[in-house]
C-alpha cells in the first residue's frame, strides 16, 4: 500500500498563510496536512484549527506539541474542542519538545519520557470521557471533561531515540519522526516502533510520519540550494 503524500506547513510559514496553504493542499490532492509548534512561532492548536476551518475533508495533524507546556486537562480540552468541531479529522500530536526551550521556560521535567507517557495516558482518558485523579506531572483531581471525543482520535508521539520510540509503540497509534530523517533512520525506528506495540498486544498497526523536504527544479543545484535555508531552520531552531 502506498503512504499518503502530506504537506507540512512548517513554523517558518507566517500564520496567516496557513489557511489558503491547506485549502490549496486539498485542492491539490494531498492527503493530508500538518503543523507544527515551534516555540515561539505560532499556536498549533490555533494553526491547526485554522488549517481545519479553510478545508473540508482533509485530515490536518500537529506534530507535536509539548507534554509540559500546558497542564494536561488544557491540552485534553483543546483536543476535545477541535475534535468535536471538525470529528475525524484532528490528528493530535504529543512530544517532550526542545529542552533548550523548556529550559528557557524552567519547567523541564526530571523524568522526560515518564512526562510524555502520562500526558499522552491522560489525554486519552480524558478525550475518553473517564474521570483522572493523578499525583504525575500534571497534577488532577477528579477531573472530566463536560464534551469528551464521542470517538477518541488517533494520537501520535513525537520521539527521537530508542527507548522513547519503543515507548510510543505502546501508548500511540502513530510516531512522528524527525524532519531530518533518513531511509536508514525510518526502517531502524520502525523496528522499535512495532516492538512497542507488540507489547501493547491491541493488533493496531502504528504509522509513522515523517517529514522530508522537497524541492522540485529541473536545475538539482537549484534545488538543493534552495532548500538550504528550510533544512537551517529545523537544524538549528
Amino acid at each position: 500500500m502506498t503512504a499518503p503524500v502530506g504537506l507540512l506547513i512548517g513554523s517558518h510559514i507566517p500564520p496567516a498563510d496557513i489557511p489558503g496553504l491547506a485549502a490549496l493542499a486539498e485542492t491539490k490532492g494531498f492527503g493530508e496536512v500538518w503543523l507544527t509548534e515551534d516555540l515561539w512561532y505560532s499556536s498549533g492548536v490555533v494553526a491547526a484549527t485554522a488549517a481545519l476551518a479553510a478545508t473540508q475533508t482533509i485530515p490536518v495533524g500537529l506534530g507535536i506539541q509539548s507534554a509540559v507546556t500546558r497542564h494536561v486537562s488544557i491540552q485534553a480540552l483543546d483536543f476535545a474542542t477541535i475534535e468535536a468541531m471538525f470529528p475525524g479529522r484532528f490528528w493530535p500530536g504529543i512530544g517532550l519538545g526542545l529542552p533548550a526551550w523548556l529550559d528557557q521556560m524552567g519547567i523541564m521535567p526530571p523524568a522526560p519520557m515518564r512526562a510524555v507517557r502520562e500526558a499522552v495516558q491522560h489525554t486519552k482518558a480524558l478525550l475518553a470521557g473517564e474521570s483522572v485523579t493523578a499525583d504525575a506531572t500534571h497534577k488532577l483531581s477528579d477531573i472530566k471533561l463536560a464534551y469528551p471525543a464521542e470517538t477518541v482520535p488517533p494520537i501520535y508521539v513525537g520521539a527521537v531515540g530508542p527507548k522513547s520510540i519503543v515507548q510510543t509503540g505502546r501508548i500511540a497509534e502513530g510516531l512522528v519522526a524527525s524532519t531530518t530523517s533518513g531511509v536508514a533512520y525510518i526502517e531502524w525506528a520502525r523496528k522499535l516502533l512495532d516492538a512497542g506495540a507488540a507489547e501493547a498486544g491491541d493488533g493496531k498497526p502504528r504509522r509513522i510520519v515523517t517529514f522530508a523536504l522537497f524541492c522540485g527544479d529541473d536545475d538539482a543545484a537549484l534545488a538543493r540550494d534552495s532548500l538550504r535555508s528550510v533544512l537551517a531552520f529545523y537544524l538549528f531552531v
